[in-house]
């Protein structure tokens, strides 16, 4: 957090959010002195229970036969060894909720999606079929056609301006 934002003394909109003022809030308003945690006390917790784990481990199933201690459990027992009934949650999740919500959308995506698309489509495909015809070839032909869309625009100009009015 300290090299979040470098101090440029003033000179950016962003100099008020430095990370000295960060402290300063750190120290005047929550009343921390510091809040850095170590990595040593990082490290000492995880070795810790590491050490706990093992120790566990030593007093469950030392000896020359270790006794499994599964019958202990209990009912606990069926569902640990059951995975916590993990597999036939998701089978039901999946043909319950997921399959039926899966169709209604597979029907949303042919139906409308696309029949948009297609209908767009159809619709170049269309004029485009019908503008081949005016591909003559003909530089005469492009010129009328030229003049004939540039005059089209400034009557729709005129018309939409207020120019007639």
């Amino acid at each position: 957090l300290h090299d979040w934002l470098a101090h440029d003394g003033g000179q950016s909109a962003f100099s008020a959010l430095t990370s000295e003022h960060y402290g300063e809030l750190l120290k005047t308003q929550a009343g921390y002195a510091s809040a850095e945690v170590s990595s040593v006390a990082a490290g000492l917790v995880s070795l810790a229970l590491a050490l706990v784990g093992a120790g566990a481990a030593v007093v469950l199933y030392r000896g020359p036969d270790p006794d499994p201690h599964t019958e202990k459990l209990g009912a606990a027992r069926t569902v640990l060894y059951n995975n916590y009934y993990q597999d036939e949650y998701q089978v039901w999740l999946a043909e319950s909720l997921v399959r039926p919500l899966a169709r209604v959308l597979d029907g949303i995506d042919q139906g409308v999606v696309d029949g948009t698309v297609n209908a767009v489509s159809s619709v170049s495909l269309f004029s485009g079929r019908r503008l081949r015809y005016l591909q003559t070839g003909v530089v005469s032909n492009y010129a009328a056609l030229l003049t004939l869309g540039l005059t089209a625009l400034v009557v729709a100009a005129a018309l939409v301006g207020g120019w007639f009015t």
